[in-house]
């Protein structure tokens, strides 16, 4: 199982993509795309309500998912973008930020720089 989430704490990582197995890597979303299968989204409802209210981030949303492929130059694929920002909305989001979408399933979710787009197979 693999973890994935956006790395906004300061430092030479800051704004990076992070994926966690075993070890910890991460991937400037300038340079690289990460192909994502069997994924779930996961938020801390609690810690993102929070962050909503004016306190500090934290980390409180990943993704789970099966594998990751990590490719350069993903081609610019029309897809449902999927948004994440507890500042705006408190869960995961569709781009009219009318939907709660923690804890959906999609079988292939893609970072096209920062943003993440599932793009079915």
């Amino acid at each position: 199982m693999f973890k994935v989430r956006f790395h906004l704490a300061s430092g030479s990582n800051y704004m990076q993509w992070q994926v966690k197995t075993a070890v910890v890597q991460y991937y400037d979303p300038a340079q690289f795309s990460l192909i994502m299968t069997g994924c779930t989204l996961k938020n801390r409802r609690l810690t993102a309500q929070r962050i909503h209210d004016g306190d500090n981030k934290a980390v409180c949303a990943w993704i789970n998912c099966e594998s990751v492929t990590i490719i350069q130059d993903f081609p610019r694929e029309s897809g449902d973008p999927i948004c994440y920002n507890p500042k705006k909305i408190p869960y995961w989001t569709d781009i009219t930020g009318q939907q709660n979408l923690d804890g959906n399933q999609y079988d292939r979710l893609v970072t096209i720089g920062k943003q993440i787009m599932h793009i079915p197979f």
